[in-house]
């Protein structure tokens, strides 16, 4: 481990003097390294990342970040019975470009490429916000050129 952080130092991408003694334990287990990054980022082969929202995007935007070859799963958990107002297209997930509005209900998975396709969601009322959680995977761009670039993760192509 200790050569892990010192390799991190030298590429520049931890500063100061992070030694082991500064590594957190969860109770009398120390953390050990974890040889394999698929070991840590189990999100069965479909996202490096995970993002959990209450709140939504309801401006036109890009996600710049997420990679542009790949697609972001999202997921939209609510408790049973606890759906929130339609009306009006309320909570709908927008792709402009396309001429989609996608309604998105408890329990729905969706599957799209937020880096190429402007999206907004439309506003849920005020009452309805804490209804919902979308839970975003997503493969970050910047991330897996990291992971490539080290080879520690083959999820993105070559080189």
């Amino acid at each position: 481990m200790q050569e892990a952080i010192s390799n991190a130092k030298a590429k520049g991408h931890i500063e100061g003097n992070l030694k082991m003694d500064d590594i957190p334990t969860h109770g009398d287990t120390p953390l050990r390294h974890m040889g394999d990054v698929m070991q840590m980022l189990r999100f069965g082969n479909v996202a490096t990342m995970a993002a959990f929202t209450k709140g939504q995007a309801e401006r036109l935007h890009f996600d710049l970040h997420d990679h542009p070859g790949m697609v972001v799963t999202l997921l939209v958990l609510a408790r049973v019975g606890g759906d929130w107002d339609h009306s009006d297209g309320k909570g709908d997930l927008l792709l402009k470009t396309l001429g989609l509005a996608i309604p998105l209900y408890p329990r729905d998975v969706v599957y799209f490429q937020p880096s190429v396709l402007p999206h907004m969601v439309k506003a849920l009322s005020q009452s309805d916000v804490g209804k919902r959680v979308v839970v975003t995977l997503f493969n970050c761009g910047p991330t897996g050129k990291y992971l490539r670039e080290n080879d520690l993760y083959p999820l993105v192509e070559g080189k």
